[in-house]
């Protein structure tokens, strides 16, 4: 099989800033050993947005928020697409 190398299966958590509802996106941070890193998310209609066993609106992701991020890695876009957000407890 050809795999599209350009795209990556992601698990990440990270906290939201830059919330962005109209344009579909926002900055995760997270840490990794001494630093913050920062990639931008963005979804679709299609994700689904949970906290706990509860279905959420992407109008529920405020800045702040600790969310794992469930989703892939557009290489050339340099962006993970969600397929799932879930909001931390």
């Amino acid at each position: 099989k050809n795999w599209d190398k350009g795209i990556w299966a992601w698990q990440i958590p990270g906290t939201i800033s830059k919330s962005e509802t109209t344009a579909k996106n926002f900055t995760l941070t997270r840490k990794w050993k001494m630093f913050d890193v920062t990639s931008t998310v963005k979804w679709d209609d299609t994700t689904v947005v949970k906290q706990g066993t509860t279905l959420k609106t992407a109008a529920d992701l405020t800045n702040g928020q600790s969310v794992r991020v469930f989703g892939s890695w557009n290489a050339i876009g340099k962006f993970i697409f969600a397929k799932t957000i879930k909001i931390s407890e």
